[in-house]
């Protein structure tokens, strides 16, 4: 476990070059500019019952680390990429989190420094809060990029034990398919023979999975869906759910290999490292928020 505390820029000489198999990292999305603070005011007693989040997520920092400019962001992204290029061995991965606007920038840019992006992710919150659902779409999904560092061994486990975290989300993709499907083509709202007859389909697929022994070989889709967790102990605005970044833990690297996330804010890439025994690097800037990280961890550990 290595936490360092500072710009991820000024900092990056405290991590070896080339020490890295997984970047893993949650960027800002430079949106708090624009960002709505919903007050629902009760008329009786003017308190304000919003439940929802305010969306001007570096209000409560010493930074704005989310309210630049256009340009001074994607000035930011050609540093941060310039730097996660000489951390990341040669065939590592990498899976950034990045805003729907800036995914073409980030992907051009990182191309640019010597990556190759391969795939955009999307996970898929089907619990995402209902705001404005009057007037927009609500946003249910968030973006990864996704790629690698070429030139070298790659790590991809799309083998997976069965019962292992990738092959249940494989499977819990396809299955939700085809759940999905007879309950779309529905017409009579019977819901109990629409799970009738996807279990019926989902066991059939199940039957025909290709395996060797107890390793399934799986299809690896570039979607994701997560919904779990309470947003109760957040203690970062933007907190990740340890499950999803585990996800990509598991999928894109081994026991053993290192994990770096240069915006680790809340620590949550390192919990999820830690469950999947991997090493991780994790730097934060804001010294609160670095403060409460390893807190976290001194609590974990002791």
């Amino acid at each position: 476990m290595t936490l360092i505390n500072g710009d991820c820029v000024l900092v990056a000489d405290q991590v070896a070059d080339g020490s890295v198999d997984l970047l893993l990292t949650d960027l800002p999305y430079n949106i708090s500019e624009d960002g709505a603070k919903p007050e629902w005011r009760d008329p009786v007693t003017g308190e304000n019952k919003n439940t929802i989040h305010s969306q001007r997520f570096d209000e409560n920092f010493e930074s704005n680390w989310d309210t630049v400019s256009h340009e001074e962001f994607l000035n930011n992204l050609k540093n941060w990429s310039s730097m996660w290029f000489k951390k990341l061995r040669k065939g590592g991965s990498f899976a950034v989190f990045i805003s729907d606007r800036y995914i073409s920038y980030l992907w051009t840019i990182m191309e640019e420094q010597g990556f190759e992006p391969k795939r955009i992710f999307t996970w898929k919150k089907p619990a995402a809060v209902p705001f404005n659902r009057h007037v927009n779409p609500v946003s249910g999904c968030e973006y990864v990029l996704w790629g690698i560092r070429p030139d070298g061994d790659r790590t991809f486990n799309s083998d997976a034990v069965r019962g292992t975290m990738i092959e249940r989300y494989s499977m819990a993709d396809k299955v939700s398919s085809i759940l999905y499907r007879y309950i779309k083509d529905d017409t009579t709202s019977n819901l109990k023979q629409c799970f009738e007859s996807a279990l019926r389909d989902a066991q059939e697929l199940q039957n025909k999975l290709k395996h060797t022994d107890d390793v399934v070989h799986c299809v690896i889709p570039n979607t994701i869906t997560y919904s779990g967790g309470s947003t109760k102990n957040k203690i970062h605005p933007t907190q990740k759910p340890i499950e999803v970044l585990r996800y990509f833990i598991e999928l894109c690297s081994r026991e053993g290999d290192t994990v770096f996330d240069p915006f680790a804010g809340s620590g949550s890439t390192g919990l999820a490292a830690k469950e999947s025994n991997r090493k991780y690097i994790l730097i934060e800037q804001d010294p609160k928020m670095f403060a409460k990280m390893s807190e976290q961890f001194n609590t974990l550990f002791n």
